[in-house]
Parts: structure tokens; C-alpha cells; sequence
């Protein structure tokens, strides 16, 4: 998300400085089109994971996952799942609703920062003191970042940093700090030469590098895993403008249309890889099951692309509409559901799926045991998971059921 965070400061900054200079913008308008944009995408993935969630998972999965959800409405699933678990551990790859504590991020970065914008570029009509504040802010974050992990853990009883705003701002700031620079440089655009073009193709590499390296086998390491990337593609966005070989590379059609379809990738690819990861038991998820996963991430992205956000962004709405119409009602709706949903778990019926699993019996029969046992793993009392008779089990055997082809 490094990456995005400094992309999306960039960009959102940009527009929102363009506006406030030529006196058009306003915060109803900005948060119309937020809301246009964000939320109902957001709100049909977020579904179609409750829906495939409330027939497959156990309870306490379910609930976890319904917590995320709820918080997730007012923008606060980050500091839920900071409290709860970390981003890569095996329960962390079942949660199929783990990656939006990102937009939760992005969206307290966007509550705050334009009342910066507006107090400095109307009230101080200065750039200059726009970038100077934001560069304070900046350093301030970045060196809080770079505090002992015992700091969070044993002070703020913060154990999972990877989720904290705090830690992400730098990231978002990093990016408006760029949109305000390029503001000042009033769209003054050079020439690549040589050094440019090295400079631009050695970051490029760089940050290429970091997305093989930086990734659940290695340590969250507060500072530096977020400064690095962050810098590097905060250089490569200032290179663009000067026509370097990168820029030609991420000009080409291919890569600029997964950039249009790219939120909706960003919505749906983790549903299905956590659910693979759920209904297999597997922490490397094989070949069929990665293949699975690609298809119905891109078909679901495309549908998404097409059917919501480009009808949605196009329609003219008032702020109280849209507030309505795409926020508050589909979240109470989206919320209900799930609330309903966690009532039938409750009761001690199975989930369906589950349901059809011949230790069914054993697993949900009079005091509910350790759910992690289940129904994807040795249920207790059972020494393999819906042994029959006449068959030969491995020693880890995993259900024969699936969703959408995802079961081995």
C-alpha cells in the first residue's frame, strides 16, 4: 500500500489545490465525489464477502470479520485490526475483508488534510507556508515511525503498527508534498537528460525490488520498510514529467488500463485469496487455486469497473444523496446483515458448507468447541477431519468443498 498511499496524496492534493486556486472547490462537492467513487464499489465487494462469508465461516471468524466491517462504515477498521492480529499471519490470511483498513487510512487523511490546504492557500495565500507545515508534519511522523516497536506495544498497547495512521500519513504526505512542489513550479516541464534518466530508471528498479522483498517473510520494521518505498516513488512521480524511460513504460495501454480497473482489483483480489486460503487450510495456495482466484478477481473487477464506478462517477448527485443513497443506507443495510447473519451462527447451526461435512455432528454438537478446529482443520475427538470408513486419509487432510471452484 506504500506505493498507493503516495500516488493517491499526489493526485487527490493536486485536484483539490487546482480548485482551491481557481475558486471552485467546495468540501460538499469534494466528498460527493468520494463518496461516488469509494463507496458503492466498496460496498458491493464488502457484500458479496458478508454473503460468502455467513455460509462458510464458523462463528468466531464471522465475527471477527463482522467487526472489521462495521468500523470499517466510519473509516476505523485500522485501529480495530491494530489491536487484534498482524497483517500476515495465518488468521490474518483468512480475513477476507483485512485489506480495507487501508481506505480507512486514506479517508482520516482526507477529513484533515484539506483543512490545511484551505486555512494556508485562503487565509495565508501562500504555498510556501503550505509546504513548509507539511514538511514539519512530515518529519515528524516519519521520526515517530522509526520509535521501538516496545514503545507501541508496551505504552500505547498498540502491537500491530503495519496499521496505524500515524504511520501511514508520511506516505499520504509524502505525496502532497510532490502536488504542492509541482503547483510552485507552475507546470514548468524539462527535459529528460542523461542523470534524469538514470535517476528515474534506478528508482524504477528500486521500488520493483521492494515488491520482492519486502513481504511477510521478512519483519514490519516501522521506519524504514515504509520511508523506502515511500521515497522511491515519490522520486519516480517527480520524474514523469521529464519524459524518462519509466514513463514511457507506464504509459503503455495495458498498464494504464489496469490502472483505471485498479481499485476495484485492489477490492476484490483479497476476498478471493482469503477465502482460497480459508476453504483449502493451505498457507501456499497452489496452482488451481491461484488460477481461480486471477479469474474471478478480474471478472469481478471488470463488472465492478463497468457496472458501478463508471455509471456512479458520471451521474450528477447532490452531497445529501449521495450521503444517503450510496453511504448511510447501504452500510446500515450492509451492517444489518451481517448482524443477522452472526445471530444464525450463533445458535449453533453450522454454516451450510460446513454443514454437509460428515463430522458435522461431532463438531457442533453440545458445547461449542474451539471453532479454529473447524471445519477446515482436526475437529476434536476425531483423529482425521470427516474420516470415512473404507477410505485412507493423509494425516492433514483438508475438506473437499469449495466456493466458486476454490476447494481442492
Amino acid at each position: 500500500m506504500d506505493i498507493f498511499f503516495v500516488i493517491s496524496g499526489f493526485l487527490i492534493t493536486g485536484i483539490i489545490l487546482s480548485e482551491i486556486q481557481n475558486g471552485s472547490f467546495s468540501f460538499r462537492d469534494f466528498y460527493t465525489r468520494r463518496i461516488k467513487r469509494i463507496y458503492p464499489a466498496f460496498i458491493a465487494a464488502v457484500s458479496l464477502a458478508s454473503v460468502i462469508a455467513s455460509q462458510i465461516f464458523l462463528y468466531e471468524d464471522f465475527n471477527q470479520m463482522r467487526k472489521t466491517v462495521e468500523l470499517s462504515a466510519v473509516f476505523l477498521s485500522n485501529i480495530y485490526l491494530g489491536f487484534q492480529q498482524g497483517y500476515f499471519d495465518l488468521s490474518a490470511d483468512e480475513n477476507p475483508v483485512l485489506h480495507i483498513w487501508s481506505l480507512a487510512v486514506e479517508e482520516q487523511y482526507y477529513l484533515l488534510y484539506p483543512l490545511l490546504l484551505i486555512f494556508c492557500c485562503k487565509k495565508t495565500k501562500s504555498l510556501r507556508v503550505l509546504r513548509n507545515i507539511s514538511i514539519i508534519l512530515f518529519l515528524i511522523l516519519t521520526a515517530s515511525s522509526f520509535l521501538p516497536s516496545g514503545f507501541y506495544t508496551d505504552i500505547l498497547n498498540q502491537p500491530n503498527t503495519y496499521y496505524l495512521s500515524t504511520l501511514r500519513f508520511p506516505e499520504l504526505l509524502a505525496g502532497s508534498l510532490l502536488a504542492v512542489y509541482g503547483q510552485t513550479q507552475n507546470g514548468r516541464r524539462q527535459t529528460a537528460n542523461g542523470k534524469r534518466q538514470l535517476l528515474s530508471s534506478l528508482c524504477f528498479g528500486a521500488l520493483l525490488a521492494c515488491l520482492f522483498v519486502i513481504d511477510k517473510h521478512n519483519p514490519f520494521i516501522p521506519g524504514m520498510t515504509l520511508l523506502l518505498p515511500c521515497l522511491l516513488t515519490a522520486l519516480l512521480i517527480r520524474s514523469m514529467q521529464y519524459g524518462t524511460l519509466p514513463t514511457r513504460i507506464l504509459s503503455a495501454s495495458p498498464i494504464v488500463f489496469v490502472g483505471k480497473i485498479s481499485y476495484s482489483l485492489y477490492l476484490y483480489h483479497w476476498i478471493f485469496i482469503a477465502f482460497a486460503h480459508y476453504i483449502t487450510g493451505d498457507k501456499q495456495l497452489g496452482l488451481p487455486a491461484v488460477s481461480a482466484v486471477a479469474a474471478l478477481t478480474a471478472g469481478f473487477s471488470l463488472l465492478s469497473y463497468y457496472l458501478i464506478e463508471q455509471p456512479l462517477r458520471k451521474r450528477k448527485m447532490t452531497f445529501k444523496k449521495a450521503f444517503f443513497c450510496l453511504y448511510l443506507a447501504p452500510s446500515l443495510i450492509l451492517v444489518g446483515y451481517n448482524l443477522y447473519a452472526r445471530g444464525d451462527i450463533e445458535t449453533g447451526t453450522p454454516p451450510p458448507v460446513a454443514r454437509r461435512a460428515p463430522c458435522c455432528g461431532k463438531s457442533f454438537s453440545g458445547n461449542r468447541p474451539d471453532p479454529r478446529r473447524l471445519a477446515r482443520r482436526t475437529p476434536e475427538g476425531v483423529s482425521g477431519l470427516c474420516r470415512q470408513p473404507g477410505r485412507v486419509e493423509s494425516q492433514n487432510p483438508v475438506p473437499r468443498f469449495g466456493v466458486f471452484g476454490l476447494g481442492r
